[in-house]
């Protein structure tokens, strides 16, 4: 082989090897696992966050852009649970996810779609019903609050008084973009013809006023039909059972304590200050607890137990 010939074949082996370093530090430049690239992150976008606000555990795949970034697939996250990935300098062109049900039912969720996006954090929500779909969450300065509870709640973000207000129901969220400033939380078991709706005028929150309103709400299709039962359905509430069929419609005096105890303004109400609305990460708060219903047997029929347990409200990390 002559000189100009190996120069040749020195050459194209010149270029294969330098590709193939291209195409390994583009990868890695992209996916920001070089040392150098760690050293400074001002260049690379934020992690990717994903959070389940589902009662499932979810499993999802971030689908990238470039053929240089390799997609994360078939992760999972539990309920109430966050997964945070590197993705350098990646961009987003979907997210898909799925949960499975106590039933072993597997639903698949609306996804998320983009041409290539830089956001970075997004959240499997579920919508009821058996359904669910990947959001993108807010990135601007505010505040989200998620109702974790059985009925409906009254939340709102105050100062003085009730800034911001809404009536969210459960699975759903209130999301506010406030900029960066300090409010008080607080949200209330909210009963339609119980409780009373914050106005422009407000200047205190009102709280659920416990009357056999809210028994009789319960067994009108309202309260019912928000949480997923229908109105005929059989309610145990104080050892008595309420609206199935040949059941009682007489509220008898343990009846209504039992209602009393079960809206009590503990399991009904909650207020918690030095709440700081900002984007860095934006804080995500979720109300739990309440009055709930827990599906139980009596004389063979399966009903709906109506209990209660405390109000509360806790910043969940995103």
């Amino acid at each position: 082989m002559n000189t100009v010939m190996k120069s040749i074949l020195l050459a194209i082996t010149t270029v294969l090897l330098l590709n193939d370093s291209a195409a390994v530090a583009t990868e890695t430049q992209l996916r920001g696992s070089s040392r150098g690239l760690e050293q400074d992150r001002r260049i690379l976008y934020p992690d990717v966050r994903v959070a389940n606000w589902t009662p499932y555990t979810a499993t999802f795949t971030v689908n990238y852009a470039s053929i240089f970034c390799s997609n994360d697939n078939n992760k999972s996250v539990s309920p109430d649970g966050l997964w945070k990935g590197s993705r350098g300098l990646c961009l987003i062109t979907s997210i898909t996810a799925s949960v499975k049900t106590e039933d072993n039912e597997t639903v698949r969720c609306s996804s998320y779609s983009s041409s290539g996006t830089s956001y970075s954090t997004f959240a499997v929500m579920w919508g009821g019903a058996n359904s669910c779909s990947v959001q993108r969450t807010n990135e601007s300065n505010g505040i989200d609050i998620i109702n974790k509870t059985h009925f409906p709640l009254q939340v709102s973000l105050n100062q003085i008084g009730p800034l911001y207000w809404d009536i969210i129901q459960p699975g759903e969220s209130f999301s506010r973009n406030t900029g960066s400033v300090w409010f008080t939380i607080q949200a209330s078991t909210y009963i339609e013809g119980s409780t009373k709706k914050i106005t422009t005028s407000e200047s205190v929150f009102p709280v659920v006023a416990v009357t056999t309103l809210v028994l009789a709400a319960a067994f009108t299709g309202g309260t019912l039909g928000v949480i997923g039962l229908p109105g005929a359905a059989a309610i145990l509430v104080g050892g008595t059972v309420f609206g199935g069929i040949g059941a009682t419609t007489d509220y008898t005096g343990q009846t209504v304590a039992a209602v009393e105890q079960i809206f009590s303004e503990r399991n009904t109400t909650i207020s918690k200050g030095g709440a700081y609305a900002t984007s860095n990460p934006r804080p995500v708060w979720e109300v739990r607890g309440g009055p709930y219903l827990k599906p139980t047997i009596v004389d063979g029929e399966q009903v709906q137990e109506l209990l209660g347990s405390e109000l509360t409200l806790t910043k969940i990390d995103m």
